[in-house]
């Protein structure tokens, strides 16, 4: 199918909640009771904000189609590009387990699909699949060990060393 010469493709929100990271090789029933308390395909337009600074982070983000461009304000007040997102990729995993406000500033640069799964409704779904909660915990404590890694690599290596280590890492 083809709209205006671009390839499209329905919306499956079983995909979609399967592409987060910490979500893969969970049972196919926790994959299914999160695509449902999930919000899919919330349409914003080009130069809409999504988030702003001091706002409460309590959502994890999907974009499903689009860019959105995260972004804040250095010391000297000039907006700096942080990051961008594009089709089929997740920001802000984090406020899924902790209650904090955005640090940054999110903006759709262009017309965008957001999908969102809101952290109160995580923790009832986590609450009914205790077994997916053991599994987070695992995920989430190789993902500390490798931050914890990357820490004492960064302060032991020469930046050569380092640009070497990221290229490796590419």
């Amino acid at each position: 199918m083809s709209r205006k010469g671009k390839f499209f493709m329905t919306h499956d929100p079983i995909q979609c909640v399967e592409q987060v990271s910490i979500f893969k090789g969970a049972p196919q029933n926790v994959i299914e009771a999160l695509a449902k308390v999930s919000v899919h395909q919330l349409k914003i337009p080009a130069g809409q904000m999504i988030y702003s600074q001091g706002e409460p982070n309590d959502r994890l983000m999907i974009v499903d189609s689009g860019r959105v461009r995260v972004y804040s304000y250095a010391n000297d007040d000039r907006e700096r590009t942080l990051y961008m997102l594009r089709s089929r990729e997740v920001d802000l995993t984090g406020a899924l387990f902790t209650n904090h406000e955005h640090h940054n500033f999110a903006q759709a640069v262009e017309p965008t699909e957001i999908c969102y799964l809101k952290q109160n409704a995580f923790k009832e779904v986590l609450k009914n699949y205790p077994e997916m909660a053991l599994s987070l915990v695992d995920i989430l404590g190789k993902r500390l060990a490798s931050l914890e890694q990357r820490d004492i690599s960064d302060t032991l290596l020469t930046s050569k060393e380092r640009l070497y280590n990221y290229l490796l890492d590419l």
